[in-house]
């Protein structure tokens, strides 16, 4: 059997609500060049933030389904595949 390994990175996803108070912070591993997000058109906006090593890569608006997507928009997160997280 093969053993595949895999360089990992982390980062910190933050997601903030347009006009509301209060941070949901989400860490994940990036060990695929694309992050799959879920979208519906007349969801409520949100901020969304990609922090790589302390510093802020992508910041974007984006509706964000809360149930079930009208479809899937990608990220490309291929820029920080590799990097180690401090």
């Amino acid at each position: 059997m093969k053993t595949r390994l895999t360089t990992i990175l982390a980062a910190t996803v933050l997601l903030t609500g347009i006009g509301l108070c209060g941070e949901a912070k989400r860490e994940m591993v990036f060990d695929q060049p694309y992050l799959n997000l879920p979208v519906k058109n007349g969801a409520p906006k949100r901020r969304m933030r990609v922090v790589v090593e302390g510093a802020t890569v992508r910041d974007l608006d984006i509706e964000l389904a809360d149930a079930e997507p009208a479809q899937w928009v990608f990220l490309d997160v291929s820029p920080w595949l590799g990097k180690r997280r401090r």
